[in-house]
């Protein structure tokens, strides 16, 4: 009897790109150690960025274009661009102001504070940019819930696929196994697949619009830190 979906589950993160299809030394698979609730209290900013830093980068042999989705941890802030909002604490606002040197009345209320805040808000930096800049990569966000956009879903569709037809014990140690060799079919071919469709889809996406790209500006959308992507829930 297949079970109900229900009990431990394994975290799985991985990059790939064109020439290399899934690159090597970049996985990382680990289990959750809830059976339930939400996973990104384990797969949160500091298990990406310690990823990031110490496995994914070092196998950039390249000037690199990283993309990403906008997941609440891969979007994790620097500190100094971390502007108050009206549920900060007064204390903090006013620490806010006092570090961009602006006066303020111990008397302001937490409303006239959030309007010299608004003035004086800092534009967003985020950690894994900084971190790519410092490596000699740029960092690249698909639009907020288009993750049709992104090639790697179609690759874990791939992989986790296999796990599924594959999955005779649904036992975890053998579903890690399944995993991992899930991951050596993902060659460059395979990849590039992936990418092509998805480039086929943003074509589309232009063509419908009337979009010419020689001729657009470069948009910047500012993503807030909790904001997620359609596929979190995978």
């Amino acid at each position: 009897m297949v079970p109900s979906g229900k009990g431990n589950r394994m975290i799985v993160l991985h990059a790939g790109s064109r020439d290399k299809g899934l690159i090597d030394g970049c996985e990382l698979v680990f289990e959750a150690k809830k059976s339930s609730g939400d996973y990104h209290q384990e797969m949160n900013g500091g298990v990406f960025m310690d990823w990031m830093e110490h496995q994914l980068l070092p196998n950039l042999d390249q000037p690199t274009v990283i993309v990403m989705d906008n997941a609440s941890y891969h979007n994790v802030r620097e500190p100094g661009s971390i502007t108050p909002t009206m549920s900060s604490l007064k204390k903090t606002m006013q620490d806010f102001l006092t570090s961009c040197g602006v006066h303020y009345r111990p008397a302001d209320t937490k409303i006239q504070l959030m309007e010299k805040i608004h003035i004086n808000r800092k534009p967003i930096q985020y950690t894994a940019d900084e971190l790519a800049a410092q490596h000699g990569h740029v960092v690249l966000r698909s639009p907020v819930r288009h993750c049709e956009l992104n090639p790697m879903e179609l690759i874990w569709a791939n992989c986790k696929g296999f796990v599924a037809r594959n999955n005779s014990t649904f036992k975890l140690s053998h579903v890690k196994e399944l995993i991992h060799a899930s991951f050596g079919r993902i060659t460059s071919e395979v990849w590039q697949t992936a990418e092509d469709h998805v480039l086929d889809i943003e074509r589309k996406y232009r063509q419908r619009d009337g979009v010419d790209i020689s001729v657009v500006a470069p948009v910047v959308i500012q993503v807030h830190e909790d904001t997620d992507s359609d596929s979190d829930s995978d």
